[in-house]
């Protein structure tokens, strides 16, 4: 097995659309066999197609942001890729998503209150086409071991089937 280190975000820990993309597409023609993602794609912590509290240019970048995302995991799950995301680590049911408070992170400041449904918002990149979505197990019976039925409380919760729990250790 061989291990690629491929630079999406910066050095601050934020991923924006451009070097994911490239990234995506690059892994996609080297011929990754899996693209690990584990971040959402900057400034917005879910991406809405119309969402009333946004201004008209926010409206167009997200929508810019989803059908990018979307045309770049196509194109790396076409070339054979296995994407796999990370749910995060908000405590979150993303069946029923809370308000966005954290939107846009960036420039510093710019962050105001976003009401979130399913129908149109998503976060990118694990809830995008084709990515498996993965939280962290939980431990049961305060054995440490994480198990089947378990989620660690720190998780986010999928709303989809094709979700699997990781028994990646504590760190």
């Amino acid at each position: 097995m061989t291990l690629v280190n491929i630079r999406a975000g910066q050095d601050a820990g934020l991923f924006f659309l451009q070097p994911v993309l490239d990234a995506l597409t690059y892994g996609a023609d080297i011929g990754l066999d899996v693209i690990n993602m584990s971040f959402y794609v900057d400034p917005w912590r879910y991406n809405c197609l119309d969402n009333p509290a946004d201004p008209p240019a926010a409206r167009i970048e997200q929508r810019t942001t989803v059908e990018a995302m979307n045309r770049a995991l196509e194109y790396a799950h076409a070339k054979g890729v296995t994407l796999v995301g990370s749910l995060g680590n908000e405590s979150e049911d993303l069946g029923r998503p809370p308000q966005d408070t954290s939107s846009p992170n960036f420039p510093p400041g710019s962050e105001y209150p976003r009401a979130i449904d399913n129908a149109t918002c998503t976060d990118l990149p694990v809830e995008g086409p084709h990515v498996i979505g993965v939280v962290r197990g939980g431990a049961a019976g305060g054995s440490g071991r994480p198990t089947r039925t378990t989620v660690s409380s720190r998780s986010r919760w999928p709303r989809r089937a094709a979700t699997v729990a990781s028994a990646a250790p504590r760190t």
